[in-house]
Parts: structure tokens; sequence; C-alpha cells
């Protein structure tokens, strides 16, 4: 089965899901965005939720992070002309749980990716992705690189880095992990402290509204158990596994690329982003003073300026 994209007319969802849609299509429009939901439905017949900004042959397609969703994009989004997709990974949001393919995540990204580009009809595709997205977008680039236009990498992507946190370390722990990855997250404050005051410049800028989102994003059913598993697909207590590091990933895809990079990364700091990028043919890099992880967050001009 050919990869297909469906217009969504109304929604079938109910529950908690329902309640997560309508607080993203809020803040959205809070910004005066209006997207048409769309499912992606994949070559094995899981379906990717998809919201489209505008059309065009070779959209920007945004990827978010793992502790992230579509919504992490929304102040970006105001600042951008063109066509626009953010899609909701597998096993976040309204997609899909993850399966088996979390054996191998970054090979899994390459394919679910591609199954994208294809339902979109994009020959060429500008991906946008932070920090796992950027994993998932350096995986694609390099399995596909004839279907990159240009690789946008906001904050440092997974794969670029070993250590990924005591916290998200003990993820990866049989027994234990389960029981610190499934902590409860019950007001917006929270969310501000725990998901976002290591990985923002300064999360106190972070609209109440997205911290709304992200908490009825993370407390769906089955979301941090599909994060775990993608966790503990590229990771162990040491931190990121040897043989799923990217570095050399984004070497051999070679394609266009811009290191958006804050000063503060927790992850890595700005020398990494311009060692990576002494070793491609054409890539830049911009950091952004008093920006942490997920830059955008709390500098959305800054990546907005880089996609024009």
């Amino acid at each position: 089965m050919e990869p297909s994209l469906v217009t969504m007319e109304h929604s079938a969802r109910s529950g908690a899901h329902e309640h997560f849609r309508q607080l993203r299509l809020s803040a959205l429009a809070r910004r005066g965005l209006s997207p048409r939901e769309c499912l992606i439905i994949r070559r094995d017949g899981r379906r990717l939720y998809a919201l489209r900004f505008a059309d065009g042959e070779n959209p920007a397609l945004f990827v978010h992070g793992g502790v992230g969703n579509t919504a992490e994009w929304a102040d970006v989004l105001p600042l951008v002309t063109g066509p626009v997709v953010m899609i909701d990974t597998p096993g976040f949001g309204l997609s899909d749980p993850v399966g088996s393919e979390c054996t191998d995540w970054g090979s899994a990204c390459a394919v679910w990716l591609l199954d994208v580009a294809d339902a979109l009809g994009a020959p060429r595709l500008s991906l946008v992705g932070g920090s796992m997205g950027g994993y998932a977008a350096i995986s694609f680039a390099a399995a596909h690189p004839e279907r990159v236009e240009r690789l946008i990498l906001a904050g440092s992507a997974g794969g670029l880095f070993r250590d990924i946190g005591i916290f998200l370390r003990l993820w990866t722990v049989p027994g234990i992990g389960r029981a610190v990855a499934h902590l409860p997250l019950r007001d917006v404050e929270a969310v501000r402290r725990r998901m976002f005051g290591h990985y923002v410049g300064d999360p106190a800028v972070i609209a109440d509204d997205l911290l709304r989102v992200a908490l009825a994003g993370v407390n769906l059913p089955n979301a941090r158990a599909n994060s775990r598993a993608v966790i503990r697909s590229v990771a162990d207590f040491k931190g990121w596994k040897p043989e799923t590091r990217a570095e050399d990933r984004l070497a051999a895809a070679d394609v266009p690329t811009t290191f958006v990079w804050g000063d503060t990364d927790v992850h890595a700091a700005p020398e990494v982003a311009h060692r990576l990028a002494a070793r491609l043919t054409d890539a830049s890099v911009v950091i952004v003073p008093g920006a942490g992880h997920i830059p955008h967050l709390d500098h959305p001009d800054a990546l907005a300026a880089v996609l024009g």
C-alpha cells in the first residue's frame, strides 16, 4: 500500500485525546493559525497526525522533540512564510503508537519520514527538527539525502551528544525506569519546572497555553510508555549507545544544514555545532544567546529568521 494523505473533516477522538486536540488547536488559533488536520496513512496502515499550513511542492516539515509535541513550534509559525507541515511523531500526540521499530529507532525514523514525504507528494523537504526530532531528521537525511532540500537543527539533535541527563538515563533502567517515567505531572508549573526548566534559557516566558498542551500531551494514555520505548532504543544508563550516535550519519548525508544552537544548551556546547559544521560541505551555525536546548520556545524569532 502506498502512503496516502487524508484530510480530517471531523474528529473521531474522545476523552483525553480530544481534550489535547482542542487545547492545541486553541493555542494555535490564539496566534492566528488555522491549520488543516490530516492523517497520513503509512505503508503499514498505521496513521500519523499532521497539521498543514498552506500548500506547496517542497514544504518545511517540523519534527518535534521527545518531551514536546507540535505545539512547541506555535510561536515560530506566525513568523514563517511558505508551506509548512507539523507532524506528531509515532507514539506522540494523536499519531498511532510505536511498535517493534523501537529496536532500531533511527532506521524506523527514516521509514516513517519517507512515508510522510511520499504521502505529501513532496519531491524534497526542508526538515526542521528539535532534539529527538533532529535525530529523526538526520536519520532520514542519511537514508534519503536526495529528498532533503535543507536540514535545520533547532538545538543539539539527539545522537550528537552522549549524556542524556540523569532523569532520562533512569528511564532506561528496567523496573525503576517505568516508575520514574510515570512520576505525576499535575499542573502547568510542574511542566514548566520539570519538563522545560533545564532545557529552556528562560522557562518563565513559555506561554501558559503551550504548557497546558504539553501537560495534556504527556498525560495521554501510553504517551510515557511510548517515549520511554524510544529512549531505551537509543540509550542506556551510560547515555547514547555508540551504535546509535548520529555524527557520522550527518556527515554521510552531507545535505545543506543549519545549526540553531542555544549558548546554554545543557547537552552540548556551541563548539560541538562548529565542529560538526566543519565536516559538511554546506553548513552554517547560528548561536542564540541566552537560549538552551529548545531555543525556539523562548527565542522563536531566531529560528524563524533562519527559515525566512
